[in-house]
């Protein structure tokens, strides 16, 4: 009577090997679940911009106003960076004031910072930085305030070019070239020249064209 023949040494190795590649398969499977788990709960934990400020410009002396929004959890905090500087509450010229309410388990906190009595010198990035208990630091986009500046009188009125003397009337023959320099005013950002003649500015064509011609600052 022929006795039963247990597994022979090849079906015992291939059982093996598909042991160990289901459990380094269902390892790397936990890892990533843990991974992705992990991903979600730091994102979720952090603190997320949902308002971001815009680029603004106006006049020395005027008002500009930025806003923005952000949502953590109950400890977060909401500051505002003028050119690299954080901003702090000065009624005089810079006033920051706060909304704050709730989102399911989330705290909101809506931001409004007025810009008074502008000034050439707070030109440059303006951004808002969010931080919670979580210790993560949330920023908003980086946008533009630009303050318009500009002097009241020309730094040279319009003179026959190469010619020191300023005159109140010009005059030329018929078919002769005539040719005028002025300096306009510091401004920032820099003037645009338009001539006018007689009240109204010059069309330009092949007879008459403009050239900008850049100096050094003052």
């Amino acid at each position: 009577m022929e006795k039963s023949r247990g597994p022979d040494a090849t079906t015992v190795e291939e059982t093996a090997q598909c042991h160990i590649g289901r459990s380094m398969a269902a390892a790397v499977l936990s890892f990533l679940l843990a991974f992705f788990l992990c991903s979600a709960s730091w994102a979720d934990a952090t603190p997320r911009f949902v308002v971001h400020p815009n680029d603004a410009g106006g006049k020395e002396g005027e008002t500009l106003i930025f806003q923005c929004g952000a949502e953590g959890d109950s400890g977060l905090v909401l500051k505002w960076q003028v050119v690299g500087v954080v901003v702090t509450n000065d009624t005089s010229r810079r006033v920051i004031t706060s909304t704050t309410s709730t989102n399911g388990a989330k705290t909101v906190i809506n931001s409004v910072l007025s810009m008074k009595m502008l000034e050439v010198s707070d030109s440059g990035a303006v951004m808002c930085l969010a931080t919670d208990t979580s210790s993560m630091v949330a920023t908003s986009g980086k946008v533009a305030l630009t303050v318009y500046h500009i002097n009241s009188n020309f730094r040279q009125a319009p003179k026959l070019a190469g010619d020191d003397e300023m005159r109140t009337h010009l005059q030329t023959n018929v078919g002769d070239s005539l040719e005028l320099q002025c300096e306009p005013p510091i401004a920032y950002p820099r003037a645009h020249v338009v001539w006018l003649r007689n009240g109204s500015p010059v069309p330009l064509d092949t007879r008459v064209t403009v050239a900008v011609t850049a100096k050094p600052k003052p």
